[in-house]
């Protein structure tokens, strides 16, 4: 019987450094027409990971509803919505967690 999540969501992002050895990063990109569920979906899955003690990073590329920084604190966003920023922010991103081993989710809605 799968064990069933009774701790709400703290807003408290744990440390990082605690992740153990065999933990799996994923990236994960949340795709589908507008009005589908992505950014829920999105919330979900991060506070599910905070949850469980895991370390995720949400980002959100959503150039015309950037909605999740109203839900967490700690949201990457593109510096601005033009297609060279956002693109070189996406390949940081990416290089980024690639290199270190560490789970991000973005939202591009």
């Amino acid at each position: 019987m799968a064990k069933k999540v009774t701790d709400a969501f703290d807003g408290q992002i744990p440390d990082t450094n605690l992740m153990p050895e065999e933990y799996l990063p994923l990236i994960i990109f949340p795709l589908g027409r507008g009005t589908r569920g992505k950014t829920h979906f999105t919330r979900w899955s991060a506070e599910r990971a905070w949850n469980a003690g895991r370390m995720l990073t949400v980002a959100d590329a959503d150039r015309t509803n950037a909605s999740l920084s109203g839900y967490f604190e700690k949201v990457e966003a593109p510096p601005s919505a033009d297609d060279k920023t956002v693109m070189a922010w996406f390949e940081h991103m990416l290089d980024t967690h690639i290199d270190a081993r560490k789970s991000i989710v973005i939202d591009f809605g």
